[in-house]
This record gives structure tokens, C-alpha cells and sequence, in this order.
């Protein structure tokens, strides 16, 4: 359980900006069914979870619309400018 609190613990730090990202969002296998004397404990990291998530999808669609807004800037063309040849 500690591992798994430790994981939620340095994504939540990467997203507030207070620690380095972690390599990957990866959750062992094969825990089998939680314990009952673990079970707040595993409501907690499972809520954490879930909170992460939706951090993440946040970040994801804000990036996705920066991109979009830049592609968008991109696609608008400057004035014409017109060369005067008889110079």
C-alpha cells in the first residue's frame, strides 16, 4: 500500500510543479483483494487516482487547445504587401 501511496505521492508533486515527473503511470499487478484493515487506506489512493486522472486529462485538453489556437494563429495570413516594381 505505502508503494502505491508513494507513486500518487510524486505525481501529485509533478503536477503541482514541486517535484520531477515520473518516468511512467504505471500500477503493479496481481495486488489480489485488499485487506480490511487496509481498506481506507486503499479508498484513499484509489480517490488519488482518480484525482490524477483528472489532473492529467486537464493538462491534455489545455495543451490540445493551445495547439489548437496556435495552429489556428498559424493558418491567418498577414496582409498582402504589394511591391512597388517601378522603382
Amino acid at each position: 500500500m505505502a508503494e502505491l501511496e508513494d507513486r500518487v505521492g510524486r505525481w501529485q508533486a509533478a503536477l503541482d510543479g514541486s517535484g520531477p515527473y515520473p518516468e511512467d503511470l504505471s500500477w503493479p499487478d496481481g495486488l489480489g483483494p485488499c485487506p480490511d484493515h487496509l481498506a481506507g487506506r486503499a479508498r484513499a489512493v484509489d480517490a488519488a487516482q482518480r484525482d490524477l486522472q483528472a489532473r492529467l486529462a486537464m493538462r491534455r485538453e489545455a495543451l490540445a487547445a493551445r495547439l489548437r489556437d496556435g495552429a489556428r494563429a498559424q493558418r491567418v495570413t498577414a496582409a498582402p504587401l504589394f511591391v512597388d516594381q517601378r522603382s
